[in-house]
């Protein structure tokens, strides 16, 4: 057999597995083929209408990253028409199961008011999550929004630590989409007050 075509046969053969395994509903498999197609990676071509195909069918399962590449898809409008506030929608699902980089775009789309309706109050509820969930110790900002007492100064400090742990996720994604596994499926997304 011709040495150069061997490992064309291997991930030919790799491929062929994880879209069977896609089709027969892993996730893991479906983020990843999403995150191929999204790439044009391993010989396939970059076909962002695909991706989000898969990512559809890995969201659908709850996959917080799914979610996430769903919202940042429909947020730029790639490979989908741009709908922010079905991005917020997205966002939202992919924070509720965890994930940070969600939290802090939910947070600063409802800050702004960025096609979804502007909501300070849970804007920061949000970005406090997200704080937490990074580690930060917030007490003293959480006590105060829950009796309603943030002074002008502190919400200046909070817009100033969503601006904050947004740049600390760029830091750490450099805009690629990155395919990630998780269990918990989003069934509804509005929160009690019936905004995003």
């Amino acid at each position: 057999m011709d040495q150069g075509r061997a490992p064309q046969e291997k991930l030919l053969q790799g491929l062929q597995k994880v879209t069977q395994a896609g089709m027969d509903g892993s996730r893991q498999a479906q983020s990843t083929l999403a995150f191929f197609y999204w790439q044009g990676s391993i010989g396939l071509p970059r076909d962002q209408t695909l991706a989000i195909q898969w990512w559809e069918r890995a969201a659908a399962q709850g996959d917080d990253m799914a979610h996430f590449n769903l919202g940042m898809a429909k947020l730029h409008g790639q490979g989908i028409p741009m709908n922010k506030f079905e991005a917020g929608k997205s966002f939202r699902a992919a924070a509720e199961l965890g994930n940070f980089q969600a939290m802090t775009t939910l947070a600063t789309m409802l800050h702004k008011g960025d096609g979804i309706p502007q909501d300070s109050t849970l804007a920061a509820e949000w970005m406090i999550k997200a704080a937490t969930a990074q580690g930060d110790d917030l007490t003293d900002i959480l006590q105060k929004l829950e009796t309603g007492t943030l002074s002008p100064e502190q919400r200046v400090q909070l817009s100033e630590k969503i601006q904050e742990l947004q740049e600390k996720q760029a830091e750490q994604r450099d805009g690629t989409l990155v395919p990630k596994q998780t269990s918990k499926p989003i069934d509804d997304w509005d929160d009690e007050r019936g905004q995003v």
